[in-house]
């Protein structure tokens, strides 16, 4: 899955941007902001459509997920394989952005939010899915 530079948007106005740059929940370093690449709506759906035809994956494992545990940025850490990087898509799945593995790891409380947000995860090499469910929990498929 590869992008060029018009496929993605401006963070600032991400609509999910708030999260990253708000001291009342997570306020990143702008290092670590550029780290965050928002994809496009069209991108996303297009990204998604790809990781969505994959249907050999089988289930790995799952963890509860509590807000800021280290206990599951190491299992994140365990199962994630080695790449550099990541897709998260919220919800609709037309809200992404495109992030380093290991800028996720220890900050996926950042970007997962219990009682809202269902997620899927993928890489480029679209090699697992990992699904976060509103009620804290991790699903990893591979």
């Amino acid at each position: 899955m590869d992008f060029s530079e018009n496929d993605f948007t401006d963070l600032e106005s991400f609509s999910l941007y708030w999260r990253w740059n708000d001291p009342n929940y997570d306020q990143f370093a702008p290092a670590d902001l550029a780290q965050i690449k928002p994809l496009t709506t069209e991108a996303a759906n297009s990204a998604f459509a790809e990781i969505e035809d994959i249907k050999h994956f089988q289930l790995h494992s799952k963890v509860d997920a509590p807000a800021e545990s280290e206990d599951v940025s190491k299992w994140l850490d365990s199962v994630i394989p080695s790449c550099e990087t990541i897709f998260l898509f919220w919800g609709t799945w037309d809200i992404a952005v495109v992030l380093p593995r290991n800028f996720f790891v220890p900050h996926w409380d950042a970007f997962c939010y219990p009682s809202s947000d269902d997620l899927v995860i993928s890489s480029k090499e679209l090699s697992f899915k990992l699904f976060y469910h509103h009620y804290e929990e991790f699903v990893f498929y591979k």
